[in-house]
């Protein structure tokens, strides 16, 4: 007996051609709008039809904003942290009108915290440790997450924040590091990869207080950027331990992996935002001086 040909894809539309007949078209990555300035180590956060990109380093610290609506990008109001200077590895969570973002750098590490309203940020309590380069979650600028990161040195602290204020949380379990990437609620969240000098296949899972070391994933990458939940994520690009920028993109059900369709450019450090099935991302490295304007998206 056949297996039907479309048992074999990850996701697909499949449409009708006729009486006995079906075809079957398999979701893959398509080009979108691009961003006005390439970067990298930028924050992000959103849908794929709503997103926010903010601050990165591209030749110089960014403050900008730019919102998405699925196909185009646009100028958002500037970040105010270090007074509007520009800042390089914020990780932050959230809607397009309701987003907080947490640490970064332009030398100096930094704990500042600022939230978004959909067309400018405000200044906030600042956090208890400084997370740039690590991981966030949540839904809101009053419902979020930071963990990983760097501060004066590799950080394994995790912080939950309610909009007003900070409230320190387990560590993860594994060394303390940097480049992780992230995404989920603040109660159900996930971290993957990351790491110190090399990139790890470490993942963890959050549960609001404690995290719990999962399966790892195939592939030792840092840079990566996720999007989903914590029991369905989609990890794309990345940086491997060879130093190579990937194009890979595997998929998370919330306890083994899969590969997905490829990325159409090789990144890492990028921005994200949307679930496994309907994403984006954009800009990011693609070698270590080469930053890219490119968006894709998926679903």
């Amino acid at each position: 007996r056949m297996t039907p040909m479309f048992s074999t894809f990850n996701a697909a539309s499949v449409r009708g051609l006729g009486r006995g007949f079906i075809s079957v078209v398999p979701l893959v990555w398509a080009s979108s709008g691009a961003v006005s300035s390439g970067a990298y180590s930028v924050g992000s956060s959103g849908t794929k039809t709503a997103a926010l990109l903010f601050g990165g380093y591209g030749g110089t610290y960014l403050a900008r904003t730019e919102q998405f609506n699925g196909s185009t990008w646009s100028s958002g109001g500037n970040m105010v942290m270090n007074s509007g200077n520009g800042i390089s590895g914020p990780v932050g969570a959230g809607t397009s009108t309701s987003t907080f973002a947490v640490a970064g750098t332009n030398g100096p590490y930094f704990t500042y915290v600022d939230t978004y309203n959909g067309t400018s940020w405000s200044s906030t309590t600042a956090a208890n440790s400084s997370h740039t380069s690590g991981m966030a979650a949540g839904t809101s600028a009053t419902s979020g997450l930071a963990a990983t990161g760097y501060y004066s040195g590799f950080v394994n602290t995790s912080e939950t924040f309610n909009g007003s204020s900070w409230t320190t949380q387990g560590n993860i379990n594994a060394l303390s590091r940097y480049h992780t990437s992230g995404c989920g609620t603040q109660t159900a969240a996930i971290y993957v990869g990351g790491g110190r000098d090399a990139a790890t296949t470490d993942v963890e899972t959050f549960n609001g207080t404690s995290w719990t070391t999962t399966t790892s994933q195939p592939v030792a990458l840092r840079g990566q950027m996720t999007n989903g939940t914590q029991t369905a994520l989609s990890a794309n690009g990345g940086y491997n331990a060879s130093s190579v920028y990937v194009n890979t993109t595997i998929i998370w059900d919330g306890s083994s992996w899969t590969s997905s369709a490829n990325l159409l450019a090789a990144r890492g450090f990028g921005g994200n935002a949307g679930t496994q099935t309907s994403q984006m991302v954009c800009t990011g490295n693609t070698s270590a001086a080469s930053y890219v304007t490119s968006t894709e998206t998926y679903g």
